[in-house]
């Protein structure tokens, strides 16, 4: 061997590394596993670079990441470690040999779930850091997309792991989603003491009567169990005494005051409509939450889908499929948008009618549930909700119909695993003619049915016509055709005024509400609103009475 360099400047005298060939060979190996560690380390730095703007303390948090990967343990673990290390020598024979004093404990290896919260908090703070993402102007939709699929994998691993420091989390929750103010009463999947699952619908002045018929149908004809929230937004939008009438249509009811849960001048729920469903979804309660419209009717018992869907019981969601309607075609929007980002539509939505029949609507949102438990689910509804704050849906409603189509979008733009009902909305009501002749179904109500194709929910109430206040005229609730899952039906939708269609080009098509042991509540159905109308009736300024 030829002569080497002497090792200097690290406060060692000059050896000569020939005759202490072993010292040198020691002193590489370290720096080589020094390089090794560090080169393994720096991919998260890489992955992170690739989705967040570089910000100016980068540098010093990512070198707190590769601390905390490299600190010690806490006095409490190195205690472990030793008592450990001393049960590992007593099992080997050795039951007199104690751990040295001062030897190096055991280092504690983070879990998986730990390594997935502390890479997620960094990737979203360096994003947070680096934007204004706390001041909503208008809708950033697929920047704020790659943050809620980080806080769901966050949310994730700090459910899957109570050792997890979660005031990162929580303090991450606070910067990015301001607007929003839990309340002692609100069901967070990080601080659940309940498992409760209930329905809430969103009530003021303007749709005051439907929610009577929707809330004492519930509770008179199909029997829920399952506890109601109203969410309102104000007094003026549901005055003191008009909240007194709405308790006296169920004992049990429970009211919300959605303005006491976020920033108004950022929801703008005082002029919201539509909008409120989201909100009220996740400030209410409720683990297992079904949000219904004011106008939604059920011809069976919502109750026992959380545990009967395979679809929501996977991802925590069941949405609805409006009608297959052609119309306006709001996937054009929606296709823009994919083609501007370079994201492709996933398999739920590329293999969709309405993605490939182009249709007006995909969904209808008079029914939908969420499993807040699942932190993919919940993180969904909060981007809905986001999606539906004032100045973001400003820009939305101008793309699309309310709120209906935010719920899947929400969860498609994402990345987060989503279920829709098999067939689209199909019609209920009575059978008639048209100008040809041809027998066919019209009216408001676009029907839901069940996993065997039963009358399960509609929307648009029990009225004929709920828009026209002089047509007294209750809905005629005799037949009904099921929405197709693939194709759009035969003949097509017909569109006729208002909320009504028409649908069917044969009998053959139909079936009768009795055949499918439906009659009596259909009838119990109506007798129900008479009887909330003769309530409203009996009083002089149109309410329940006290």
């Amino acid at each position: 061997m030829g002569r080497c360099a002497s090792v200097t400047n690290v406060g060692f005298p000059r050896i000569p590394l020939l005759k202490n060939s072993s010292i040198a060979i020691g002193i590489c190996c370290f720096v080589f596993t020094i390089v090794f560690y560090f080169s393994t380390h720096l991919t998260s730095l890489g992955s992170l670079m690739t989705e967040c703007s570089p910000a100016a303390e980068s540098t010093g948090q990512y070198q707190q990441y590769l601390l905390w990967t490299l600190q010690a343990p806490s006095e409490k673990d190195s205690i472990q470690a030793s008592q450990v290390a001393h049960h590992a020598s007593q099992t080997d024979g050795q039951k007199n040999v104690k751990p040295a004093k001062g030897a190096l404990p055991v280092p504690k290896i983070p879990s998986k779930a730990a390594q997935v919260a502390h890479d997620a908090t960094i990737k979203l703070q360096y994003a947070i850091n680096s934007s204004k993402i706390s001041r909503i102007e208008g809708p950033n939709l697929f920047s704020m997309a790659k943050h809620i699929s980080t806080f769901a994998r966050l949310l994730e691993a700090i459910l899957a792991d109570d050792s997890i420091d979660r005031r990162s989390f929580l303090d991450l929750c606070e910067r990015y989603f301001g607007w929003w103010k839990p309340s002692t009463t609100t069901h967070l999947p990080w601080e659940a003491q309940n498992h409760t699952t209930g329905i809430v619908l969103t009530a003021g002045q303007g749709n005051m009567k439907l929610a009577a018929h929707a809330i004492r149908t519930l509770r008179n004809v199909v029997n829920t169990t399952l506890p109601i929230q109203v969410a309102y937004a104000g007094d003026d939008d549901l005055p003191a005494h008009m909240r007194k009438e709405m308790r006296a249509l169920d004992p049990k009811l429970e009211l919300i005051n959605i303005l006491d849960h976020y920033d108004e001048n950022v929801a703008g729920l005082r002029s919201g409509g539509f909008a409120m469903k989201p909100f009220a979804a996740l400030a209410c309660s409720f683990e297992k939450v079904i949000i219904i419209d004011a106008d939604t009717i059920f011809m069976q018992r919502p109750d026992e889908w959380f545990e009967e869907d395979a679809g929501l019981k996977q991802t925590g969601t069941l949405f609805f499929h409006d009608r297959a309607y052609g119309g306006r075609k709001t996937t054009d929007w929606v296709k823009d948008l994919f083609k501007e980002s370079g994201q492709k539509p996933s398999a739920t939505l590329n293999s969709s009618m309405y993605w490939q029949e182009e249709l007006e609507h995909q969904q209808e949102s008079g029914v939908v549930y969420f499993n807040k438990a699942i932190p993919s689910a919940f993180m969904s509804l909060l981007f809905t909700t986001y999606m539906n704050t004032q100045n973001v849906r400003a820009h939305l409603y101008g793309q699309v119909a309310g709120d209906k189509e935010t719920f899947w979008l929400a969860a498609e733009l994402a990345n987060i695993p989503y279920a829709f009902h098999r067939s689209y909305a199909g019609i209920i009501g009575p059978i008639s003619a048209n100008a040809e002749g041809v027998p066919e179904i019209c009216s408001a109500q676009p029907l839901q049915t069940d996993l065997n194709g039963r009358p399960f929910w509609f929307n648009s109430g029990l009225m004929e016509d709920k828009t026209n206040a002089d047509n007294r005229q209750y809905a005629n609730l005799t037949h009904y055709i099921p929405g197709g899952a693939s194709e759009q039906p035969v003949g097509g939708w017909r569109f006729i005024h208002g909320h009504t269609f028409c649908m069917g080009r044969s009998t053959e098509m139909m079936s009768s509400v009795k055949d499918a042991g439906l009659e009596e509540v259909a009838t119990r159905l109506i007798a129900e609103a008479r009887a909330v109308d003769e309530m409203f009736e009996a009083t002089p300024h149109g309410g329940i009475g006290a």
